[in-house]
C-alpha cells in the first residue's frame, strides 16, 4: 500500500502543471516537475529519518546486548495516526492554497499529492521499523537500555536506568527509574537462558561490590 500511495501522490502532483500549460509553457512545466521531484524526496528524507533513528536505537541496544529472548505480549493495533496526520497536512495545504486563490482543480490535486505522499512515506517507515523489530527479540536487556512491552528505552546513567536486578525462582525482576518514576518489570526466564542470566547476575554483583569498595 505504501508504494501505491506514493505513486498516487506523485501522479497527482505531476498532473497539476499540465493544467496550466498555456501559462507555464514547456520550460515552466519542466521546472515545476523538477520542483515536485525535489519536494517528494525532501519529504521522504524528513519522514524516513525519524524511523531510521528508531531503527538505529534498536541496533545500538542489540550491539550492547546482555540477554534477550521473546516473551508473550499484547499485539499492538495498527495506529491510525499516519492517516490522520496525512489528512491534516493535506487540508492545511488546501487552506493555504485557497487563501492564495489557487484554482480549485490545482488546489485539490496538490493537497491530495501531499496527503498521499506523506502517508506513503510514513507507512514505508513503519514497515521498515516492524521488519527490524521482527529480527530482534521483543525482550532485550542491554548495557545501555532495554526493549520491553513494545518500547525501546535508552538509559542515560543517572535519571533513567536500572537500579536493581534479581532472580526469583524462574523470574527476572528488573527495577527501573525514569526521572521520579520507579517501575518493576518481571519477565519469566526460559530454561535455555538461565545460565546466561545467572552469569549476568554474578557480573552485576561484582560490579556493585567494586563500586562500594571504591566509595
Amino acid at each position: 500500500m505504501d508504494i501505491l500511495f506514493l505513486i498516487t501522490g506523485f501522479v497527482c502532483a505531476c498532473i497539476t502543471p499540465f493544467l496550466h500549460y498555456e501559462i507555464l509553457g514547456f520550460k515552466g512545466i519542466v521546472y515545476f516537475l523538477i520542483l515536485i521531484a525535489f519536494s517528494f524526496f525532501v519529504l521522504a528524507y524528513a519522514i524516513l529519518s525519524i524511523y531510521k533513528f528508531k531503527i538505529a536505537k534498536i541496533d545500538y541496544l542489540n550491539s550492547k546486548k546482555i540477554v534477550s529472548w521473546n516473551i508473550e505480549q499484547n499485539q499492538m493495533k495498527n495506529s491510525r495516526l499516519p492517516y490522520v496526520f496525512s489528512l491534516i497536512f493535506g487540508v492545511v495545504l488546501g487552506v493555504f492554497l485557497a487563501i492564495k486563490q489557487v484554482p480549485f482543480s490545482s488546489n485539490l490535486l496538490l493537497s491530495l499529492a501531499l496527503a498521499f505522499s506523506c502517508l506513503g512515506w510514513w507507512l514505508m517507515g513503519i514497515k521498515r521499523l516492524k521488519n527490524k523489530e521482527k529480527e530482534t527479540d521483543n525482550f532485550l536487556l542491554s548495557h545501555v537500555g532495554l526493549i520491553y512491552d513494545n518500547k525501546v528505552s535508552v538509559f542515560n546513567g543517572y535519571s533513567k536506568g536500572i537500579t536493581n536486578v534479581n532472580c526469583d525462582n524462574n523470574n527476572l525482576n528488573i527495577e527501573l527509574i525514569n526521572g521520579k518514576k520507579q517501575q518493576i518489570i518481571t519477565v519469566e526466564i526460559p530454561k535455555d537462558k538461565q545460565a546466561e542470566v545467572d552469569e549476568f547476575l554474578v557480573d552485576l554483583k561484582e560490579y556493585f561490590s567494586q563500586d562500594a569498595n571504591e566509595e
